[in-house]
C-alpha cells in the first residue's frame, strides 16, 4: 500500500467510475485499474463492485475510505507546507508601524525574521497609526502594527499585546506616595507628543476625564527627543513603557503610574480584509508573536 494507490482509490470512490477518476488524475483508465487491482491483490480484498454503469464500494472499500481521505489530506497539507517554505525563501515584505513599536519592538523582530528567512527583504514604514492603517487598507503595506485604530471594514485587527503609558520623570523626582497623584501631575512641566499622536490623545482624554486639563510647556514629535528633554530636567512626559525600558533599567529615567488613571491601551496587528496574506507575511506574523513579551 502506497500513497499513490490511496489517491487513486479515493478518486475512484468519489467519482464512482474508473474512467472519470482517470480523467481527474490525468491518467489512463488502464493505469487506474492497475493500481486498484494491485491494492486489492496485496490485501486479499475486493474494494469495488464493478457494476454496468458505475462502481460501488464493498465493505472493505468502505472501511478503507476514511483512511484514504486522511492520508490524502496529510499529503495535501505536506505539499502546502513545502509551498509556503518555498514562498518564504525569497521576496520582499513591506511592514508598517507607528513610532513606538517601530522603534522599540520591531527591530528585534525583523532581526529574528531575517535570521530565519534570510532571502526575504523587509521594508519598514514608520508613520502615525492612522496613516499606516490607510496604507494597509490600500494594499501598499501588507502588515501593520499600530497603537490604535478606527474601525474600518477594509481591515481586520487582532490585539497583539497590552501596552501601558507611564509618566516619565528625571531620576531625582520622588512622589509623596507610592504613585504620582493627579495634583503632582498638574504641578509638573508637561512635555507632550504632537497633538495628532494617539499617545497624546489617550493621555489628554483620560486625564481630562479625571478633572485634570494638561497644558504642555513644549511639544516634540520624536520620542527620543522627549526622553532627552526629560533627562535634562526640562519636565515630565507620558510615554509607552516599551519606549523607556533601557533608560529606566539604567537609572537615567524613572517611570510611574498615576493614581486613579488607567493609561493602558492595546497594540494591534492589522491586515487587509478579504485577502490571504502571502507566505512571507504569515511567517513574519509568527515570528512577531513569538517575540512579544507574554
Amino acid at each position: 500500500m502506497n500513497s499513490h494507490q490511496m489517491q487513486v482509490f479515493l478518486a475512484v470512490a468519489r467519482h464512482r467510475s474508473f474512467s472519470r477518476a482517470a480523467a481527474a488524475l490525468s491518467l489512463t483508465q488502464s493505469a487506474v485499474s492497475q493500481q486498484v487491482d494491485a491494492l486489492e491483490r496485496a490485501h486479499g480484498v475486493r474494494l469495488f463492485d464493478r457494476l454496468p454503469r458505475q462502481v460501488a464500494l464493498t465493505d472493505a472499500g468502505t472501511a478503507l475510505l476514511p483512511y484514504a481521505e486522511q492520508v490524502t489530506r496529510l499529503l495535501d497539507d505536506a505539499a502546502g507546507a513545502l509551498e509556503e517554505v518555498r514562498g518564504v525563501a525569497r521576496g520582499r515584505l513591506r511592514v508598517g508601524a507607528s513610532p513606538t513599536p517601530a522603534t522599540y519592538v520591531l527591530p528585534a523582530v525583523i532581526g529574528a525574521f531575517g535570521t530565519r528567512y534570510p532571502g526575504v527583504e523587509v521594508a519598514l514604514d514608520v508613520d502615525s497609526s492612522t496613516r499606516i492603517a490607510e496604507r494597509v487598507a490600500a494594499g501598499d503595506t501588507t502588515v501593520g502594527v499600530v497603537e490604535g485604530w478606527a474601525t474600518d471594514v477594509r481591515l481586520t485587527a487582532a490585539v497583539l499585546l497590552e501596552d501601558e503609558v507611564v509618566l516619565v520623570t528625571s531620576p531625582g523626582f520622588v512622589p509623596a506616595g507610592t504613585s504620582v497623584s493627579l495634583e503632582e501631575v498638574g504641578e509638573m512641566r508637561y512635555i507632550a507628543r504632537e497633538p495628532a499622536s494617539l499617545t497624546r490623545v489617550l493621555v489628554d482624554t483620560r486625564l481630562r476625564a479625571l478633572g485634570l486639563n494638561p497644558r504642555p510647556v513644549m511639544e516634540l514629535g520624536h520620542i527620543e527627543a522627549i526622553k532627552r528633554a526629560v533627562m535634562a530636567g526640562l519636565g515630565a512626559a507620558f510615554l509607552s513603557r516599551a519606549a523607556v525600558v533601557d533608560e529606566v533599567a539604567g537609572g537615567r529615567l524613572r517611570a510611574w503610574s498615576v493614581a486613579g488613571a488607567d493609561l493602558r491601551r492595546p497594540w494591534y496587528l492589522i491586515e487587509r480584509a478579504g485577502t490571504r496574506p502571502p507566505p512571507a507575511a504569515t511567517a513574519f506574523i509568527t515570528v512577531l508573536r513569538e517575540s512579544l513579551p507574554r
